[in-house]
């Protein structure tokens, strides 16, 4: 609930990205596992949706003047081997208004298709394509 006001990292200010930074160093800190010692299957198939990031290529899409980045998520297939990376667009405001029986639930995915191989803490990543749905 903390991080619902700074929008995914989009709306933080610098003094809030330090803090969540500070906060996620500390958690990391507390963890049982080292990058060495961290088990192969931490459970994380399924599907995620990015809660906050300070990633520089995550944070400058925002979309377009006719559409709006909605969603960043990201669905993990354990037993393929597969991620897709998830950018979800929606029309913009202005779009939705005139057209809100049309188009207000239109919605654009722009996939990143992945394959992955974990190796004892560390996986290789291996980039597929792209898919747009």
């Amino acid at each position: 609930d903390a991080l619902v006001p700074l929008d995914r990292g989009f709306a933080a200010t610098p003094e809030q990205r330090k803090l969540v930074d500070r906060l996620l160093c500390e958690l990391i800190a507390l963890s049982p596992f080292s990058s060495k010692t961290a088990p192969p299957n931490l459970g994380l198939g399924g599907d995620w949706e990015l809660a906050y990031t300070n990633a520089p290529d995550i944070l400058g899409i925002r979309g377009g003047p006719i559409a709006s980045l909605q969603r960043v998520g990201q669905q993990i297939d354990v037993s393929k081997g597969a991620i897709a990376n998830v950018l979800e667009y929606a029309p913009s405001a202005w779009l939705r208004s005139p057209l809100e029986g049309i188009a207000a639930a239109d919605r654009l995915q722009q996939r990143v298709l992945l394959s992955y191989t974990a190796i004892g803490s560390r996986v290789e990543l291996q980039l597929l394509g792209t898919e747009f749905r």
